[in-house]
């Protein structure tokens, strides 16, 4: 048994949900493919609650529980008038959970999603947590953060469809190297897409013996 890290880099579509046991976790980020079938997916930033606008036809409606971040779950209670306002069928909260943040790595960014899911579920699944795999983050070998949920939170693309954005990918790296140091007991696996090679992927030396590449 395993947990999968579902992230939304177009990477992802190595994942075959077929290829592995119904018993294992998926942890979608943010607005995951529902035919992924994850047990829940794990919500960061404001600019994805702002999808969420309660009553409206238009609002998302997420499919999937929720895992949210204090700072997304005070956004709706704080800014857009009280989670009363927010119908159920809208978005399900199953937990809510502190901001991963660490000054040391960023003084802007705070982890994203994919880091508060790998640690959540590793914290919250200690009979699965022997092995995460880490599909669709492509951040780990280049630059470019595309997200196949840009379009629903509206993040500008740059000609070409492409989103290079090499000041967020090194903090990204970051705090996945981070989490790789304090979870030594478990073995990571780093999925990547064709064309890649092992070397590409950006993986601190000292975490090499609990973190692989799987090409």
């Amino acid at each position: 048994m395993a947990i999968h890290i579902l992230g939304n880099g177009p990477s992802i579509s190595a994942f075959d949900r077929g290829d592995w046991p119904s018993s294992d976790i998926r942890v979608g980020c943010n607005f995951s493919n529902e035919l992924f079938d994850p047990n829940y997916t794990v919500i960061v930033d404001v600019r994805a609650m702002k999808q969420f606008r309660g009553g409206a036809e238009s609002a998302y409606h997420l499919k999937i529980p929720a895992v949210l971040t204090d700072r997304a779950y005070n956004y709706i209670a704080d800014t857009r008038g009280g989670w009363n306002r927010i119908p159920d069928s809208i978005i399900q909260v199953i937990d809510v959970i502190p901001l991963y943040r660490d000054k040391k790595i960023s003084n802007r960014l705070a982890g994203n999603s994919g880091h508060h899911g790998a640690m959540y579920s590793i914290e919250n699944h200690p009979d699965q947590n022997d092995q995460v795999h880490i599909w669709g983050c492509d951040s780990f070998w280049g630059p470019d953060i595309r997200s196949h949920t840009d379009r629903i939170v509206n993040h500008s693309v740059d000609r070409g469809g492409s989103r290079v954005r090499a000041g967020v990918v090194a903090p990204w790296r970051g705090y996945w190297t981070q989490i790789f140091g304090m979870y030594r007991a478990t073995q990571f696996f780093i999925h990547t897409s064709e064309g890649i090679r092992a070397s590409d992927v950006h993986v601190p030396r000292e975490w090499e013996p609990n973190v692989t590449v799987v090409v």
